[in-house]
């Protein structure tokens, strides 16, 4: 569950399995900034295309670059981000994800989430939030299939 750029922000947003929210945070930045959307809209019931471009685009002009989404959930859910550059120069950008697990379940979403605490392992393809309290635990991997880095910060 996402809005129409599809990041998972709200209380109710996010990536949900046997009842249990495994993304409960999920933004595309585009140099830093949330991306102008241009169009969203669902394939079928569980692919969704969205396309964006540079949030200092201007309406009306053709954009210097544009961002296509898609968005698939089947027996897992996969992400792919395309960024096309419209001019005959190279163009730096940084594209960034910002992610977060909670790990709610359906009744704790809607009084507003949990204040769980996650724990990130990083691979040299992927990252592991995962959270436990006794004899409870969950755990989500996020797989990439290019090099990234990851700025964690905590609060």
């Amino acid at each position: 569950m996402c809005d129409g750029r599809g990041d998972a922000v709200a209380r109710t947003h996010g990536l949900l399995d046997t009842d249990v929210r495994h993304l409960s945070v999920w933004r595309l930045f585009l140099d830093d900034k949330p991306f102008h959307l241009l169009s969203s809209r669902n394939l079928s019931i569980g692919t969704a295309r969205i396309f964006g471009t540079a949030s200092g685009a201007h309406i009306g002009h053709n954009p210097s670059l544009t961002v296509m989404r898609e968005q698939r959930v089947a027996t897992s859910w996969t992400g792919t981000i395309t960024v096309e550059n419209h001019l005959p120069s190279r163009h730096r950008l940084q594209l960034g994800i910002e992610f977060g697990a909670d790990f709610a379940d359906i009744f704790e979403m809607r009084r507003g989430g949990s204040p769980s605490t996650s724990k990130i392992t990083r691979s040299a393809e992927s990252v592991q939030l995962s959270a436990h309290e006794g004899e409870w635990q969950r755990s989500t991997i996020i797989g990439f299939d290019r090099a990234f880095s990851l700025n964690a910060e905590k609060d």
